[in-house]
């Protein structure tokens, strides 16, 4: 599953597979291009597949903290490991980058990305309640982040 780091270029693309999400579009291509333009700490992946882009990531790094802001994969292309790919290269960017532990909020109904995210290693630290526009509680994840291997 190839992953990239985004480019402003990108931005279209991501906001466009942002809309098609079932809880409509949190990410307009205004934002994700102030997100790009952020620097060090911002960190925007896409996923891509033979067809071309099929999901993103946007996170941050601030200190020795990573968050996940906002994963999104294409309903056509899910249950395919572009989510996985995803959250596997955010690790990697934030371990090069000396991140020790790295957090993000997934609704409590979203039952799919909570088995994704702790057969990764996230455990939930905390809830969130009606952090969501429907209502819904959010769950705190946090996954700690070893130092990459010297090889």
């Amino acid at each position: 599953m190839p992953v990239r780091d985004a480019t402003t270029d990108d931005a279209p693309t991501i906001a466009r597979i942002e809309a098609e999400g079932e809880e409509g579009s949190a990410w307009t291509r205004a934002a994700v291009e102030l997100m790009l333009e952020r620097g060090d700490d911002a960190l925007v992946l896409l996923a891509e597949s033979d067809d071309g882009p099929v999901g993103f990531l946007l996170g941050t790094a601030i200190a020795d903290e990573g968050e996940v802001l906002m994963v999104r994969v294409l309903p056509t292309a899910r249950r395919a490991g572009h989510g996985r790919a995803l959250m596997d290269a955010a690790v990697t960017r934030w371990q090069q980058r000396g991140v020790t532990q790295a957090f993000l909020e997934v609704h409590e109904t979203n039952t799919a990305a909570q088995a994704l995210y702790q057969a990764q290693g996230w455990a939930p630290v905390g809830r969130r309640a009606h952090y969501y526009r429907d209502g819904g509680d959010a769950i705190i994840l946090r996954k700690p982040l070893p130092a990459p291997s010297v090889h």
